[in-house]
């Protein structure tokens, strides 16, 4: 008796069907995403941005200095002091022609081409998100990149005002299907959340 409940399961186990659930219950155990606690989700867009113009543009003189639009390099990763800006410019239009909105994600650099969407790490807590950089600006000397308010808190550098931060083109960024498996350190090698 024992020796047939043995066979009879051991014949489940062999059945087309069993294997056919195994199957497809490793292949769901595998598509599940691991979130580094460190990345933050990538903001839903509660209204699509109007169509701005894409362009790298002419140089152009502020304050009498002149900046030179360019094409980035593959590869493009630069550290320098990132600010924010908010009320005073909400419902302006951004230099591409959009309307610049302080709660949503975006970004402001003198020289990168436009739109273009570049990951952003606040260097002091880690945290980083991906940005569009739609606007011209910081005209601050040792500034680097201007942030919306909204970009600015998830960094968490709000009341500060300004902070350190790392730019990197997306091509030198490790992205999976939800962008937040992977992170870099400080010293730009790669962790995750198994290390």
């Amino acid at each position: 008796m024992v020796r047939q409940l043995r066979l009879s399961s051991l014949s489940a186990i062999q059945s087309p069907s069993f294997a056919a659930l195994l199957l497809a219950v490793s292949l769901l155990s595998a598509c599940a995403p691991v979130r580094d606690k460190s990345a933050l989700p990538i903001p839903e867009i509660t209204h699509p941005a109007p169509p701005g113009i894409a362009k790298i543009g002419t140089p152009y003189t502020v304050s009498g200095v002149t900046y030179y639009p360019k094409e980035i390099s593959e590869g493009f990763v630069v550290e320098g002091t990132a600010s924010w800006y908010g009320k005073q410019f909400h419902g302006s239009n951004t230099a591409n022609g959009e309307k610049f909105d302080m709660n949503t994600v975006s970004a402001a650099h003198t020289t990168l081409p436009m739109p273009i969407h570049v990951r952003v790490t606040n260097l002091n807590n880690d945290r980083w998100l991906i940005v569009r950089v739609n606007d011209r600006g910081p005209f601050v000397k040792k500034r680097m990149l201007d942030l919306s308010k909204a970009a600015a808190s998830e960094l968490d550098f709000l009341d500060q005002g300004t902070t350190l931060v790392r730019v990197e083109d997306l091509s030198a960024v490790e992205l999976s299907l939800d962008a937040h498996t992977v992170v870099r350190d400080r010293s730009g090698s790669k962790r995750t959340t198994r290390d």
